[in-house]
């Protein structure tokens, strides 16, 4: 990676070579430095924006959270504010959260009704036809309405969640795959090749 200041410099000790008067090397060396902070920042922010994009496209909310920029020597990578890259989360049991608020059979057991949205789409027709049913059907509806409160319209299913089920097999969330580190690689490797060509030609510029 190339050093911006390191550049600069050797930009200086070129102009006096071709003897141009020092105040004009210090004006031109502050627009070449003001150009190229600004084309680097601008960059940088366009890398940030596109590794949040996929973090949040994965549901990895902490990623998303820590995305930053972080200057090593004279360079800059893309990574997180906590240094950490690898956000997978494992499978864990959910059935100990669902019976939060659970209701209480007779005979002791918590259980809770889960609203799953369905897999199969339905046509909007049939969900017409089943808006304008529940409508009929009034107050007679309620447990209908609820539903449709839990998937805004959209079909819904209820699994019933127990304590008699087992939590290490039942009600098992799959979890998320998270390393992002080989996508940072990849990611700061284009930065740093992107960064090396702006400031390759910001300095041929000021140097003709």
């Amino acid at each position: 990676m190339l050093d911006l200041y390191m550049e600069i410099q050797r930009l200086e000790g070129y102009m006096r070579i071709k003897q141009i008067p020092e105040e004009e090397i210090r004006i031109i060396s502050s627009k070449a430095r003001a150009e190229l902070e600004l084309e680097i920042t601008s960059l940088l922010d366009k890398y940030k924006e596109e590794a949040k994009e996929i973090g949040d496209a994965k549901g990895l909310d902490n990623f998303v959270e820590q995305v930053t920029e972080i200057q090593i020597g004279s360079g800059f990578n893309i990574g997180t504010t906590s240094g950490k890259t690898d956000f997978t989360v494992p499978p864990f049991p959910m059935l100990p959260k669902l019976l939060k608020n659970a209701k209480v059979a007779k005979d002791g057991t918590l259980y809770k009704k889960i609203p799953m949205k369905q897999k199969t789409k339905v046509s909007s027709i049939n969900a017409m036809k089943k808006m304008n049913s529940n409508l009929k059907r009034g107050s007679r509806n309620k447990a209908s309405k609820k539903d449709e409160r839990y998937s805004g319209g959209a079909p819904t299913d209820f699994r019933m969640a127990t304590s008699k089920q087992d939590a290490s097999t039942k009600w098992i969330h799959p979890g998320k795959e998270g390393n992002m580190g080989p996508v940072l690689a990849d990611m700061n490797a284009r930065l740093e090749a992107e960064i090396d060509n702006i400031i390759q030609q910001v300095i041929d510029k000021y140097r003709d």
